[in-house]
């Protein structure tokens, strides 16, 4: 669906982003493959939210502050995806 060009291009935007905000980019990288995967209609969304959940368990994140800060990275990423004119399939 996308050219190799534009998956490289993302990549490195969600990266620098997560720099940015001070989030480990793996996780980052991580919502953003599980939200793209959405768009496309590959996962349901049922099974983002697995993925997100095996996300925050593997990296540790519960405390509040930490889910506020990983919601905007999340909410960059939405609105990366829709620049992409992917129509997310999550409201």
């Amino acid at each position: 669906m996308f050219t190799e060009s534009i998956i490289d291009q993302f990549i490195v935007k969600v990266r620098l982003q997560a720099i940015l905000e001070g989030i480990d980019e793996r996780v980052a990288l991580g919502f953003a493959a599980a939200r793209l995967r959405l768009a496309t209609g590959e996962i349901t969304k049922s099974k983002y939210y697995q993925i997100i959940d095996e996300i925050n368990n593997t990296f540790a994140i519960i405390a509040k502050s930490e889910n506020d800060k990983f919601s905007g990275i999340n909410r960059w990423i939405e609105q990366q995806i829709n620049d992409l004119n992917i129509t997310p399939q999550l409201s």
